[in-house]
């Protein structure tokens, strides 16, 4: 009996080891809580970002989902994708259907999963405009 018990003990621990990380990974988007609303100079950079009480963070987050309403950084996202990138869409404030799929082709370029959601991976793949020089693409964050 004790012998079953330690073999018992040793698989739940093992299956354990396994299922546990991925339970509670978040995924590129998720790890970012906050929606960027705002574009802010980051590095010499115009990126989106979440305007916090402390400050500002480009670990934010941007889907369809914010469609509706204009966003500075959705403004800041398509500017980039336009200027770093040649991709020809309306750069209107609004993250529709085509900053997705535009965002979905650099995604891809850059070497990530094109999947059309923003997040903090994307932020530190994706090439932005310089600030001081808005016709001229800068870097990476």
């Amino acid at each position: 009996m004790n012998r079953l018990l330690r073999r018992s003990l040793a698989t739940l621990v093992m299956i354990a080891a396994i299922v546990l990380p991925t339970a509670f990974s978040a995924t590129s988007a998720q790890a970012a809580t906050y929606a960027c609303t705002s574009a802010a100079t980051i590095g010499g950079l115009s990126v989106p970002v979440y305007h916090t009480g402390a400050g500002e963070t480009q670990y934010c987050t941007m889907s369809t989902s914010q469609s509706a309403t204009w966003n500075g950084g959705a403004f800041a996202l398509q500017y980039a994708l336009h200027t770093c990138y040649g991709y020809d869409l309306e750069i209107d404030g609004h993250f529709g259907p085509d900053t997705k799929k535009f965002l979905a082709k650099a995604q891809a370029r850059e070497g990530i999963t094109g999947d059309g959601v923003y997040g903090p991976i994307t932020s530190s793949h994706l090439k932005f405009v310089l600030a001081a020089s808005p016709s001229k693409c800068g870097g990476r964050v």
